[in-house]
């Protein structure tokens, strides 16, 4: 019998989209990989994987998922954390960490690439202390243990599993994560309770983490500008670090901007919630990213094949 292709790459991609297809395919042979990586704070039987998070996966009871907490725990980076990291609340420590995260992530850009970021494969401490750790151990095991019964008897989904949620993009496009630190600094002069100042301090961090980070993206690109030859390659290089400077922290405004910021928020997302945890979507881009799409092919800033 003649083979039979059941699916193959359009023979109407671009060059550039053809090149980047044809490399992610290469899979194991490529010199970028986004494998998992584990940050610990370095305290005895750290915590970087949680069990509970996929519990819920029946193939995965048992020796895999401990073996999966064994391999994770061995390989984790240990990262400097603050004189005082220990003394601050735990929903502190947890953003001052994932801060850390951010600082030291590889950031890359792959050639051809416009729009930028690939290293969201993450599996985070729980920022613990060695005696939160202990109890933390002990009521997983009692819960893993229910899990495991009610598994036995043909239900699914007897655990707890993160995530699933839409982050609220448009929010993120309008106004960056520098207007919802002002709002959020506006909410803390109001707030007396201690758990919901404690909340807010938390989000701040991570908005500033997140501003920092797209920095760093840009000062790659700058650094590859000035190695690289061709004029045209340059300059789109020129172009995506000003838009990793200006994105996500500030407002969008052009198309290509609107894309990288979802991409990076969506990003974060995924290395804050140790990949691949959470279920994360993008809800509705359509109707958020339709006003820039729209607005730059109106005002002659942008063809619609270069949009595509």
């Amino acid at each position: 019998m003649a083979e039979q292709k059941l699916w193959e790459a359009s023979e109407m991609l671009s060059p550039r989209i053809r090149r980047l297809r044809d490399y992610y395919f290469m899979d194991d042979e490529r010199e970028f990989q986004n494998n998992v990586m584990s940050f610990t704070t370095g305290i005895p039987n750290d915590v970087v994987y949680q069990i509970l998070d996929f519990i819920s996966v029946p193939d995965m009871l048992g020796g895999v998922l401990r073996a999966n907490r064994d391999g994770l725990a061995a390989m984790a980076i240990k990262l400097d954390l603050p004189p005082d990291f220990w003394d601050q609340p735990l929903i502190i420590r947890k953003a001052l960490f994932f801060q850390r995260v951010l600082q030291e992530i590889p950031v890359d850009i792959l050639d051809d690439e416009l729009i930028v970021g690939g290293r969201f494969c993450t599996s985070l401490s729980t920022c613990l202390t060695e005696e939160e750790t202990e109890e933390f151990t002990r009521i997983e095991a009692e819960l893993i243990e229910r899990s495991e019964r009610i598994l036995s008897l043909g239900l699914s989904c007897g655990g707890i599993t993160p995530g699933h949620i839409i982050q609220n993009h448009a929010k993120v496009l309008q106004e960056g994560f520098r207007g919802i630190k002002e709002e959020v600094e506006g909410l803390l002069e109001r707030t007396a309770s201690g758990a919901k100042r404690e909340l807010l301090r938390a989000i701040i961090i991570c908005c500033d983490a997140i501003g920092e980070f797209s920095h760093r993206y840009a000062e790659e690109a700058r650094r590859l500008a000035r190695a690289e030859s061709e004029t045209g390659r340059k300059e789109e290089l020129l172009r995506i670090a000003e838009v990793c400077d200006w994105l996500p922290y500030n407002p969008a405004r052009t198309f290509h901007e609107a894309l990288q910021a979802t991409w990076f928020s969506h990003m974060v997302e995924m290395i804050a919630e140790s990949y691949p945890g959470p279920g994360i979507s993008y809800g509705r881009l359509d109707q958020y990213l339709y006003p820039f799409y729209e607005r730059d092919i109106g005002e002659g800033r942008l063809r619609r094949k270069e949009g595509k």
